[in-house]
């Protein structure tokens, strides 16, 4: 199942050629002031949360927010924005990554 998982993030995250970008590539064109730019996210956090659902649901999730959380492109840009501050070498990381890495560090699971 985790193959799976794995699968389907891969998959929701190559759609568009921003996951090869980096997030100091992506704040440059634009953050989310650009319109591509707030669709990516949005996608990319419909993404991660089908992906933590599945997870989820096998007893292994990839965080554990609160359960009224919408995560969309401006929460997600808001999680991303603070963990890069806090860890400035994000910067130079693709997108999904720095965007995971957000999520699992603003909802850990205990």
């Amino acid at each position: 199942m985790k193959a799976l998982v794995a699968i389907i993030f891969l998959t929701l995250s190559s759609w568009v050629s921003a996951d090869f970008i980096t997030l100091k590539e992506f704040k440059s064109r634009g953050g989310i002031q650009d319109a591509n730019n707030v669709a990516y996210l949005a996608g990319l956090a419909a993404g991660i949360a089908v992906v933590n659902g599945f997870s989820s649901n096998n007893g292994n999730p990839v965080f554990c927010h609160p359960p009224l959380l919408a995560l969309d492109a401006s929460s997600l840009w808001a999680l991303m924005s603070d963990v890069a501050m806090e860890f400035p070498a994000l910067l130079d990381e693709g997108i999904p990554y720095v965007a995971t890495a957000a999520v699992q560090r603003a909802f850990p699971c205990q």
